[in-house]
């Protein structure tokens, strides 16, 4: 499940089949009530998150390709979390059976953006992000 997570947010940043800033009204139960955040991120959050900032109070929706993608859709909400010292992304499937919460922060000792990942099916993953010319690449220990 876990490279299935960051398959995930990867394909989501790259090419979304549905972004915007207003909660689906529609999305699934695992991720409660979505309140609008549409806050634009200050110097320093863009410097420690880079366009990740960006995507914050962003809902987004991706789907597999072919027959009953559509009860699989993975519907992601980013907001901020600590203080603005976190990006807080919730996510789900459409049916509510699988979902998990990642805090994604700025390392201070390595100045990397490290994450940790929590699911509903009782395991968590921690992991390093960084940025490339291609896009996003996620390590996990």
């Amino acid at each position: 499940m876990r490279i299935f997570f960051i398959a995930t947010v990867v394909l989501l940043l790259s090419s979304c089949s549905d972004r915007g800033s207003a909660p689906d009204k529609n999305g699934p139960k695992a991720l409660g009530a979505l309140a609008e955040r549409n806050v634009s991120p200050t110097e320093q959050q863009i410097e420690d998150f880079g366009e990740l900032a960006n995507y914050v109070g962003m809902t987004m929706k991706g789907a597999p390709a072919g027959e009953g993608a559509e009860t699989f859709r993975d519907v992601q909400k980013w907001e901020w979390a600590l203080g603005g010292s976190a990006i807080l992304i919730r996510h789900a499937f459409k049916d509510g059976s699988y979902g998990g919460n990642t805090y994604v922060y700025k390392d201070p000792k390595t100045n990397t953006l490290t994450y940790v990942y929590i699911t509903n099916s009782g395991f968590h993953t921690v992991g390093e992000m960084r940025a490339t010319e291609g896009g996003w690449v996620a390590e996990e220990d």
